[in-house]
């Protein structure tokens, strides 16, 4: 079974972007899309952005430069080809243009082409429902990959099937320095041998109890949710934050 992946760039880094702030991290910090997209082949589409009302040269070409840097990284991932449209501002809000036609007419070409068997859809904006329609009449099993309580529940009713993602995995995208190396679900409040004897910390976490354990460079963090290890204790934190959402699902947005 061949799997393209069409990846709605707005949806998908609103969304990332709301993990990292909640949890205290960068919202600069750069991601590796090949680990928030398992597929042959990756379609990103996002734009430049516009201008602010108001905005000086100075900001306005630092968040050009970012989002250049950002498109620019992606296309060096194996298998990932990005698309650009146009943006602007109207009415105070920031508007792209072309973009979600773009994603629409070449995941149809590749249906029609018979490139994939699978087409994974990164978003959970209901416009994108004609789009999924045709896929499925093609022929082609459409699966949704969105975030929780981010998408139309009209659109997951198209889809053939839809995954959320998991806590972890917006931080396991994150660079070597930052991200999620390990993870397990559970934890039996037995420490690894390797981890016995040395110092541990205590934190408290959305009224939860977790540990913290240093082992050279790496941060490892407890708790009856799952174990985590990072080489950020930012980040081992915030994974343990993000889990305990996740199961009580109250995720704010």
């Amino acid at each position: 079974m061949i799997t393209y992946s069409f990846v709605d760039g707005e949806y998908l880094q609103r969304e990332v972007k709301a993990v990292l702030e909640r949890n205290g991290l960068s919202a600069a910090e750069p991601i590796t899309l090949r680990n928030l997209c398992s597929a042959k082949k990756i379609f990103y589409y996002d734009s430049l952005p516009a201008r602010k009302p108001g905005e000086t040269n100075e900001d306005f070409e630092a968040r050009r430069l970012f989002k250049r840097k950002q498109l620019d990284k992606f296309s060096l991932e194996r298998g990932v080809h990005c698309r650009e449209g146009f943006s602007r501002f109207r009415r105070g809000q920031l508007q792209q243009k072309g973009v979600d036609v773009l994603l629409a007419v070449e995941a149809l070409q590749n249906s029609f082409q018979r490139n994939m068997d699978v087409c994974q859809i990164v978003t959970g904006d209901l416009d994108f429902a004609p789009l999924v329609d045709a896929l499925v009449t093609n022929g082609v099993e459409v699966h949704l990959k969105v975030f929780a309580n981010s998408a139309s529940e009209d659109l997951v009713r198209m889809a053939d099937f839809c995954a959320e993602y998991q806590p972890y995995q917006v931080l396991n995208a994150l660079s070597e320095e930052m991200r999620i190396f390990s993870h397990s679900d559970g934890w039996n409040g037995v420490l690894p041998s390797n981890l016995k004897g040395l110092p541990i910390d205590e934190v408290d976490v959305l009224d939860n109890k977790i540990h913290l354990i240093q082992e050279g460079s790496s941060w490892h963090s407890f708790s009856p949710h799952g174990v985590y290890r990072s080489r950020s204790r930012e980040v081992a934190i915030a994974a343990q934050a993000e889990r305990i959402r996740y199961l009580n699902n109250t995720s704010p947005k």
